[in-house]
């Protein structure tokens, strides 16, 4: 069974059963399905308070939906035009899918008026389409309602992405694969599913700029459960998460250089411990909390930051003369080392490595008992 013939099953599923009807029909959908301008039919918009535009087939969604005054009209054009333009594709088959529009629908009706002042564009893009003589022909236009508006998902796929409504966003790509998968040999329905793909890349990078910023933590378990429906890779999400957190936590950590270049070394330095604490502990325990244990890119990630943690201390804690301001700032270094540990973050050992000759290995061994100490105390 060819796809134009399950596409025509699936619209009038009690469709005549005289092969001639059938014919012209098949004719019918062959001649706009295989159009060469198919393609106009995703050059859609979706009206916003900013873009007040109204695309091609949302206009034939709008006329049809009068159920009866402009299908009415429809149908009498049809039986006297000879070249006429009727822009569909895909089908009623998911008709669950196609429920959750009902509110779209619902608006559609109230702008009739609109409708009819546009109508004559309709009017001339219906004549670009050759269909076949037959009186019942119009049961197969009484369906173009829930047709026409699979039209519409790539415009409203970006449309949901500008509004951040990522959930419905992953809803529509879904039905915009299933549609491909049932209708693969339809050129129209590959163009949706393409379009609606490049839309969901839009969604991919929005999503990962948010976790390049300072968030919650609920909202990042959010965003990973988002960007899971389309990375089904788990260890490549797992990179990804990472990845944008450590740039952002290096971001913080350059917004600290006026502090820097104001030479105020000790609140340089203790604002610095803050922002890696808060953040290394906040992406840590995201982490644990959404993927499975992974100590190899934990150790990496960590390894990372507080290679960049030492080099920052080792060029700055010269300055600081005081030796007891100094040992509260490598207690409260090595208090977030111990802190982390409890997440697979310590780090110790690369403070060890790293801070001598800028501290003395003897200080830090003492600062470590001390810090032991008062958390056996505790």
């Amino acid at each position: 069974m060819s796809s134009t013939q399950l596409l025509l099953d699936t619209i009038l599923p009690e469709h005549s059963s005289s092969q001639e009807w059938n014919r012209k029909a098949l004719e019918f959908l062959d001649s706009f399905l295989n159009s060469e301008n198919t393609t106009s039919l995703l050059e859609t918009t979706v009206a916003t308070p900013e873009d007040s535009s109204v695309g091609l087939a949302e206009t034939i969604a709008e006329l049809s939906n009068d159920s009866r005054i402009l299908d009415g009209k429809i149908v009498s054009t049809l039986s006297t035009e000879t070249n006429l333009s009727l822009l569909v594709n895909s089908c009623n088959v998911f008709n669950d899918s196609v429920a959750k529009f009902s509110s779209l629908l619902e608006s559609t009706r109230k702008q009739v008026e609109l409708i009819e002042e546009h109508s004559t564009i309709s009017t001339v893009n219906l004549k670009k389409l050759s269909i076949p003589q037959t009186q019942n022909i119009a049961p197969l236009l009484y369906n173009f309602s829930d047709m026409v508006l699979l039209l519409e998902i790539p415009a409203l796929t970006k449309l949901l992405i500008a509004k951040s409504q990522f959930a419905d966003c992953i809803q529509l790509s879904s039905i915009s694969k299933n549609l491909q998968i049932r209708y693969h040999k339809l050129p129209l329905v590959n163009s949706i599913q393409e379009n609606t793909s490049l839309q969901i890349s839009d969604m991919v990078k929005k999503l990962s700029g948010l976790l390049l910023s300072n968030i919650k933590q609920s909202s990042m378990i959010k965003i990973l459960s988002h960007l899971k429906k389309v990375i089904p890779d788990n260890d490549h999400l797992k990179s990804i998460f990472l990845h944008l957190r450590f740039a952002f936590i290096m971001d913080e950590l350059d917004t600290l250089t006026p502090l820097l270049n104001s030479r105020l070394y000790e609140k340089y330095l203790k604002r610095v411990l803050e922002v890696f604490r808060e953040f290394c502990f906040q992406t840590l325990i995201t982490f644990h909390s959404f993927f499975d244990s992974d100590r190899q890119l934990m150790h990496s990630f960590i390894s990372s930051l507080a290679t960049k943690l030492c080099g920052i201390i080792t060029e700055n804690i010269k300055h600081i003369s005081d030796p007891s301001t100094r040992d509260s700032l490598l207690l409260q270094l090595i208090y977030c080392s111990s802190s982390l540990s409890r997440l697979g973050g310590d780090f110790t050992q690369t403070l060890l490595c790293m801070l001598p000759p800028a501290v003395d290995k003897q200080t830090l061994f003492t600062i470590i008992h001390k810090q032991k100490t008062l958390t056996n105390r505790l």
